[in-house]
């Protein structure tokens, strides 16, 4: 194996492990499933709204509260110190 590739496969570890502690964190300011599955759905999954109705139609009802749940927690996070920290070492 070359050093480059040896690094391609550290750097890619690494980032997983900084994408999975940055979800387990999120998860954590979670406020309820609704919040969670919108979030996951839309930024993990790519999902549109009507599409995360589609696929938790069991949790959501109707795109409003999709993007309810994902503009409270993204204003939330806005106010978050300890997120902005996040941002600033990434």
């Amino acid at each position: 194996m070359l050093v480059s590739e040896e690094t391609a496969v550290e750097d890619q570890i690494t980032n997983e492990l900084e994408k999975q502690k940055l979800w387990g964190w999120l998860e954590e300011q979670f406020n309820d499933e609704k919040e969670r599955l919108a979030i996951y759905g839309i930024f993990v999954l790519g999902l549109k709204p009507a599409e995360v109705v589609g696929e938790y139609g069991r949790v959501f009802h109707n795109v409003k509260e999709v993007y309810r749940a994902k503009e409270n927690v993204v204003a939330r996070l806005r106010r978050s110190q300890e997120f902005k920290q996040i941002c600033e070492d990434a």
